[in-house]
């Protein structure tokens, strides 16, 4: 029976636990590390590291079923929340098509491999984001378990995280030269009150 439907195996948590679970998750990929993605206050950092992208996880909305408090009380403090995951790419070039080159990497679908970015374009981006918090083991294919987030071992989430919603590809405020789109995932959680 696998973790995700035995609720005596799940674990009350820390909002910060299941932040740090999922930057964790997301350093996984070959091009993040501890200065391209980071957890933050907001989806939208005030400052960008160097190296042309940045992916940052922040707390989203969220709400408190009544029926469950009702029912329970601080013994079932259950939010029903959201993590954002902001994805943001600078433009290299000044030029036309910039936006183009950062979309999709590469100027035309006839562009050969070794002229292509060696970063990851903003769909490219999508892709991979959504990928690493929603499939553990991509090798698995449509047979792999889905990812949640874990401390210890122990499954942090009353659900495993979900897509829900996605932002269109815009220019970031207050930073030239940058744009960007956000993911938000849905979660649910037990707050743990007794630590």
């Amino acid at each position: 029976m696998p973790i995700t439907t035995q609720p005596d195996r799940r674990s009350r948590a820390d909002q910060a636990d299941i932040l740090l679970a999922f930057v964790d998750r997301l350093r996984e990929h070959p091009q993040l590390n501890e200065q391209n993605a980071i957890v933050a206050d907001q989806p939208v950092p005030d400052q960008f590291p160097g190296g042309g992208y940045c992916i940052v996880v922040a707390p989203g909305p969220g709400e408190f079923p009544g029926e469950l408090w009702t029912g329970g009380g601080h013994a079932t403090a259950t939010e029903d929340g959201s993590v954002i995951v902001g994805c943001y790419a600078s433009n290299r070039r000044d030029r036309p098509g910039r936006r183009e080159s950062a979309l999709f990497g590469r100027r035309h679908q006839a562009t050969p491999a070794a002229e292509q970015q060696e970063r990851p374009s903003l769909l490219r981006w999508k892709r991979d984001i959504l990928s690493l918090l929603t499939v553990e083991n991509k090798a698995h294919g449509t047979m792999s378990q889905a990812w949640e987030p874990m401390k210890l071992g122990i499954p942090l989430c009353r659900d495993i995280p979900a897509p829900k919603r996605s932002t269109g590809i815009l220019d970031v405020p207050e930073h030239p030269g940058w744009l960007g789109f956000q993911l938000t995932f849905s979660i649910a959680w037990d707050w743990d009150l007794y630590a």
